[in-house]
C-alpha cells in the first residue's frame, strides 16, 4: 500500500543555496519549505515592506519568517536586492514571469519592479489579458493601453475566462464602441460609391478587398495601415490573380477618403484605461 503524499509543512527544511550566509540576521521560509538567509539591511534599502507583517509571531525555536511565495520566486526576488547579475528573465516562463512581477509590486521592490513591467510587456502579443490585468492592478496605464490592441483580437469567451468580473464588464462597454466603429467602417462606403461614374470595376475589387481585410473584428482598426495599404489591389485569396492597377482618380481619393473617416472615428474613441 503506497504511503501517503507528505505535505508541503511535512517536507524537510532545505536552505537556498545562494542566500545562507551565516552573517544574515533575518530568514524567510518560502510556502515549499525552502530557507533564505539574508541581511536586514539588504531588504530596507531595497523594499518597502520586506518583513514580517505586525503581530506576527514566529513559533519556539523557529525565527524564520514565512511567506507565501515559492523558493523559485524568492530566489529571483532576492537577487535584485543585492549587489550581483540580476537574473536574465527573458529565460523564464511566462508563468514566474508574472509571479515574480506580483511579488515585485507587492514587496515594493523597486530595482525588480521596472524591469518586471518592461518584460510583461513584452509578452502582450501572447498574454494581452494577463497582462492587462497586471497593469491595471497596478496603475501601468500606458501599459494597459498598449495591451488592449492584442487583446481585442481575442473573443469575448477568452475575456471572461481572464479577466475578473469588474474589468469583464468595463471590457464589454469598450469592446462594443470598437464594434460599432468596424461596423461604420463597413458601411461609410459601398461598392457602388464612385461618385458620377456608376460602373467602375476596379472600385468593386477595392471595396472587395478592403472589407475583406476589416473583416468582422475590431482588432482591424488597430491596423489600418494594413487595411488600406496597397496589398488592396490584390484580390485576397489563396490563388494569383492579376493585381488591381488603380489608375482611376476616384477610386484613388475614394481610398484617401475611406480610410481617413475611419481614422476620425478612431481617433474619438476613449482608452480603455478611462473605462478602469
Amino acid at each position: 500500500m503506497p504511503e501517503p503524499e507528505q505535505s508541503t509543512s511535512d517536507r524537510e527544511l532545505v536552505r537556498s543555496t545562494r542566500f545562507c550566509t551565516l552573517d544574515a540576521d533575518i530568514s524567510f521560509k518560502s510556502c515549499d519549505n525552502v530557507l533564505f538567509c539574508v541581511h536586514r539591511k539588504n531588504l530596507d534599502t531595497h523594499s518597502e515592506a520586506f518583513g514580517p507583517p505586525d503581530g506576527v509571531t514566529n513559533a519556539p525555536g523557529d525565527q524564520s519568517v514565512p511567506l507565501s511565495e515559492t523558493a523559485q520566486i524568492l530566489e529571483l526576488i532576492f537577487q535584485f536586492m543585492y549587489p550581483m547579475r540580476q537574473p536574465e528573465l527573458k529565460k523564464v516562463d511566462f508563468m514566474t514571469l508574472a509571479s515574480l512581477s506580483e511579488t515585485a509590486e507587492k514587496y515594493q521592490v523597486y530595482s525588480a519592479m521596472e524591469i518586471c513591467k518592461l518584460h510583461m510587456e513584452a509578452a502582450i502579443p501572447k498574454h494581452p489579458f494577463e497582462v492587462l490585468c497586471y497593469a491595471a492592478k497596478h496603475g501601468y496605464v500606458d501599459t494597459v493601453d498598449a495591451a488592449v490592441s492584442h487583446a481585442m483580437a481575442m473573443s469575448l469567451e477568452q475575456a471572461c475566462s481572464k479577466l475578473t468580473p469588474a474589468m469583464y464588464i468595463s471590457w464589454t462597454r469598450y469592446y462594443g464602441m470598437w464594434a460599432h466603429t468596424l461596423e461604420y467602417a463597413h458601411r461609410i462606403v459601398g461598392p457602388n460609391s464612385h461618385g458620377p461614374t456608376t460602373s467602375c470595376e476596379s472600385w468593386r475589387r477595392i471595396f472587395g478587398n478592403i472589407s475583406f481585410c476589416l473583416g468582422g473584428n475590431p482588432s482591424s482598426l488597430h491596423n489600418l495601415d494594413q487595411v488600406f495599404s496597397s496589398d488592396i489591389r490584390q484580390q485576397p485569396t489563396t490563388t494569383p490573380t492579376t493585381p488591381v492597377v488603380v489608375t482611376c482618380t476616384i477610386c484613388s481619393n475614394g481610398i484617401i477618403t475611406w480610410r481617413r473617416l475611419v481614422e476620425d472615428q478612431v481617433k474619438a474613441l476613449p482608452k480603455f484605461s478611462t473605462f478602469l
